[in-house]
């Protein structure tokens, strides 16, 4: 594969910090929002805007990895292997979140299950 030059490898190098520096703003958003935003609602439903309003913003920040990670995949082999490494942890991060909202929901799915068999019983 051909190195790359002077100017495309700095414009990389800037377009990588760029959408890094996004990703870390959007992925520590999320936490801060969720924080900060008054819950909202009655009952049953009571925070679930907080919930959304995290997950809109970890959406974000799963994206922008993602980009992050192309934009890394994309480029020739004059691009530095510490570089390429550091571009997959935001995608990574990101998608480790994700399946672990996803099993905490399973496991709450199914504690509620057997929670109402057992008072049936």
């Amino acid at each position: 594969m051909k190195q790359l030059d002077y100017q495309t490898s700095k414009r990389t190098t800037w377009l990588i910090i760029g959408l890094f520096g996004l990703w870390i703003f959007l992925f520590g958003w999320s936490f801060v929002d969720f924080t900060l935003r008054e819950p909202s609602g009655s009952g049953f439903v009571r925070g679930v805007n907080r919930l959304g309003g995290f997950l809109a913003w970890q959406v974000g920040a799963f994206l922008v990895g993602a980009g992050l990670f192309a934009v890394s995949y994309l480029q020739p082999s004059g691009l530095r292997t510490g570089i390429r490494r550091l571009t997959r942890l935001p995608l990574y991060l990101s998608a480790l979140l994700w399946v672990l909202i996803v099993i905490a929901g399973i496991t709450l799915f199914l504690l509620e299950k057997t929670q109402q068999s057992s008072s049936i019983s």
